[in-house]
């Protein structure tokens, strides 16, 4: 079962790396149109994301609600969102957008570096791994988010269970290999800097909106 498990877990993966080029045109936030208005579920959701993002994350990277909102608000697909799993897609969706640049412009820093063997081009070379490490579990986490079809189903059902799509945000622990005190040492990395701080805030939000599926686990 187990096998079976994490092959269609891997199946699923592969598929949707594959089409999310086509999901993303689809998602992509406000096209053309004026930003969703916060209904009652958002605001709620929202609510309850930022007091539980207090529980694990005490100081400047708490997710306030306004932020929640105003993320959520940019993609239109928060209007329509049913349950926490259509929220936390949003986030999710946006991160790995933002990973990919900011992996590219670490990228482009490395070969601007003069050194190559230089700690600065250590690290940042550390850093384009970590976001390309990165964006490989968001696929994973897209794919969790999308298959998810709540824990009370047959014995046949072989997808993601709750706590799993937590889990899966919990562990983008890029900030881990690109450390900000690393960057802040670096000349000229401040852009580098302010990408990482929102990648950071990005996977608070998606944890905070699934705490509920993480609590549920215990």
């Amino acid at each position: 079962m187990a096998t079976s498990h994490m092959i269609t877990i891997v199946f699923s993966a592969i598929v949707f790396m594959l089409l999310s080029p086509a999901i993303a045109a689809q998602s992509s936030g406000d096209v053309g149109g004026k930003k969703p208005k916060p209904n009652d579920f958002m605001v709620e959701a929202c609510k309850n994301a930022s007091a539980n993002s207090l529980v694990y994350d005490e100081g400047s990277n708490n997710v306030t609600q306004e932020f929640c909102i105003s993320t959520l608000r940019s993609d239109n697909r928060s209007a329509d969102a049913k349950n926490l799993r259509d929220l936390a897609l949003i986030p999710v969706d946006i991160l790995k957008e933002r990973v990919v640049i900011a992996g590219g412009n670490v990228k482009e820093m490395l070969h601007k570096t003069k050194n190559s063997t230089s700690p600065m081009a250590r690290n940042l070379r550390i850093c384009e791994l970590g976001y390309g490490a990165t964006v490989g579990m968001l696929n994973l986490c897209g794919t969790f988010l999308r298959d998810y079809e709540g824990d009370n189903t047959s014995e046949d059902y072989d997808g993601p269970l709750s706590f799993e799509l937590y889990d899966c945000v919990d562990d983008l622990n890029v900030c881990d290999y690109c450390g900000r005190d690393t960057l802040l040492r670096m000349p000229g990395a401040e852009a580098l800097v302010r990408e990482k701080d929102e990648v950071h805030m990005l996977i608070n939000l998606g944890m905070a909106l699934l705490s509920p599926y993480r609590l549920e686990k215990c």
